[in-house]
């Protein structure tokens, strides 16, 4: 404990006093009273120091014994802190493994997950051309959209997308499951076989069969499995009659609600391979895929057959007569035997025949009136062997420009069909394409023959018109001949008379 400077001062002077009083009491008495005040004094003082030293002691007393207690309460403290952190060092321990646990969880989880994926999107690829495969529904093209969409959102990471897209496919199996079951029938826009889009009734017969019959022209279509095409199907219209009666009967007992059972035509393989469009409906199916040009195209055809069969008849029965019988007649005329050479003439038809006969009856007239007989009976028959042959020539220049105008139409229906529906599906413009084509094709094939007819018929005529001048000019020069001599008969008669 530290001694106050005032204490050890005060006990100074006492001493210095009191050795001073030892040298000096005998000799002076000085101040005594005040020394023992200043003693008395002092010792208060001292008493005073002592009474608050041992205050302050009790007070540090009293801090040590705080500080001791604060000193055992931390002391508790810490260790209650080094036990509870013993505790959470343990707790983190644990919490870490399960952390790793859910870790491990997690990443199984994520790893099954994964595989759930990978086959719901397999099971969605599969499903979206299995439906496209299927026969026709109501709700085909919702169905597809929607698998689409699911195709879409498979490489999402999002759990509760993931959840609502699995219900969705099971939803989508579900309706496609639950078709395969009923029979449905409906109205919607169908493409025909020739590319065409027309409204039609369509009879869907679970997931084994369908057929549509169209509103407009009653053309029937049966489904058959395509090996190209968006659809995965498509409709074939060339079906045997009795198929088309069974095909009818089903869409009327199904209208009226008939029960019992009826009759369908069913492809089973369903791997019928596509027909060629040219051939796959007969001349009907042809005309079909020309369009409506077609119609002037067959009648183009119709008349120039007719005239051709008409002028070919003609030919043949005002046939030119032949080189013998020809000489007959000439040696008649040189013989002066022109009766019996007319009758012959009038016996045979013919442009050759007619023109000699007028020229021989008209040998007594002179050579001027024989001239102008060939002359007016070439003149008669011209227009007769030229018959229709005009008419054969602007055919045959009609069809090739009628197969334009097809053309022209096709490819208007196609960029119209590009319009609405893009030109992502060939198979939406293959009905303008096709009767593009087809009317351009049926055109050519119609105008070749016709023109080459138109040639032959001609030549045909201008033969003919050959033959006549030939066979007349030796005719008359016999006539003239004859009548030159006779001439000459006559004048020397008159000279002897």
């Amino acid at each position: 404990m530290k001694i106050p400077k005032n204490i050890i001062t005060i006990f100074a002077l006492v001493i210095s006093m009191t050795f001073s009083f030892t040298l000096q009491a005998g000799e002076k008495d000085i101040g005594l009273e005040q020394l023992t005040k200043a003693i008395n004094q002092a010792k208060e003082e001292l008493e005073q120091e002592k009474i608050r030293i041992s205050k302050e002691e009790e007070g540090l007393k009293e801090l040590v014994n705080k500080l001791r207690a604060e000193r055992d309460k931390l002391s508790d403290s810490v260790i209650d802190l080094k036990i509870s952190a013993k505790r959470q060092k343990e707790s983190l321990s644990d919490i870490e493994k399960n952390v790793n646990s859910l870790k491990d969880d997690a990443g199984r989880k994520e790893e099954i997950l994964n595989q759930v994926k990978t086959l719901l999107e397999g099971a969605e690829g599969e499903l979206n051309g299995l439906t496209r495969t299927l026969p026709p529904s109501s709700n085909r093209q919702q169905q597809i959209k929607t698998l689409n969409k699911l195709i879409d959102n498979s490489a999402s990471n999002s759990e509760e997308l993931f959840v609502e897209d699995t219900k969705e496919l099971f939803k989508t199996v579900l309706e496609v499951v639950k078709e395969g079951q009923d029979i449905e029938l409906y109205s919607e826009q169908v493409k025909t076989e020739s590319g065409a889009l027309e409204e039609s009734d369509i009879i869907r017969i679970g997931h084994i069969a369908a057929a549509y019959v169209s509103q407009d022209v009653g053309r029937i279509g049966l489904k058959v499995k395509s090996v190209e095409g968006d659809e995965g199907f498509r409709w074939k219209e060339n079906i045997p009659r009795n198929q088309r009666k069974k095909i009818m009967h089903a869409f009327n007992a199904v209208k009226s609600h008939e029960e019992g059972t009826f009759a369908f035509p069913v492809d089973v393989t369903q791997e019928i391979q596509p027909q060629k469009k040219s051939g796959s409906s007969g001349v009907f199916g042809f005309l079909l895929s020309g369009g409506p040009v077609m119609i002037p195209l067959a009648l183009v055809t119709i008349a120039a057959l007719i005239l051709i069969i008409e002028r070919l008849f003609f030919f043949r029965k005002e046939r030119s007569m032949h080189d013998h019988l020809m000489g007959d007649i000439i040696s008649l005329c040189a013989e002066g035997r022109h009766d019996e050479a007319e009758d012959i003439c009038r016996q045979h038809e013919g442009p050759i025949a007619r023109t000699l006969a007028a020229c021989i009856s008209r040998r007594v007239q002179g050579v001027s009136a024989m001239e102008d007989s060939v002359q007016e009976s070439i003149m008669h028959e011209i227009p007769r062997l030229e018959h229709f042959l005009p008419a054969i020539g602007v055919l045959a220049a009609v069809a090739p420009l009628l197969g334009l105008l097809g053309t022209v139409t096709g490819m208007i229906n196609t960029f119209h069909m590009i319009t609405i529906f893009g030109s992502g599906n060939p198979g939406l413009m293959a009905g303008g394409i096709s009767e593009a084509l087809i009317t351009t094709a049926a055109g050519l094939v119609i105008a070749i023959p016709v023109l080459l007819a138109y040639n032959y018929l001609s030549t045909k005529a201008d033969g003919i018109i050959c033959d006549i001048e030939r066979y007349a000019a030796t005719v008359f020069n016999a006539l003239a001949n004859q009548n030159d001599l006779n001439l000459k008969s006559e004048k020397e008669v008159v000279q002897d008379v």
